[in-house]
């Protein structure tokens, strides 16, 4: 009965373990897709202005460039 109770213990302690390392994983995962979306969006912010003129642009080059 004993070691019955001991094995159901240590599966469940096994369990616990698991899914707090797949928690824990799937966190930073997510954090890290979040700073390199975060990056990704302040390149292209600062390139706007430039976007901006360029369609504002009398040159059709420069037109189809920024609209790209």
């Amino acid at each position: 009965m004993m070691e019955i109770c001991k094995s159901k213990r240590k599966e469940s302690l096994q369990k616990k373990r698991y899914e707090g390392l797949q928690v824990t994983h799937q966190q930073s995962f997510s954090s890290s897709l979040h700073a390199s979306a975060t990056t990704t969006v302040k390149k292209k912010l600062e390139s706007l202005s430039l976007m901006v003129s360029g369609v504002w642009s009398t040159d059709s080059n420069l037109q189809l460039e920024a609209t790209t």
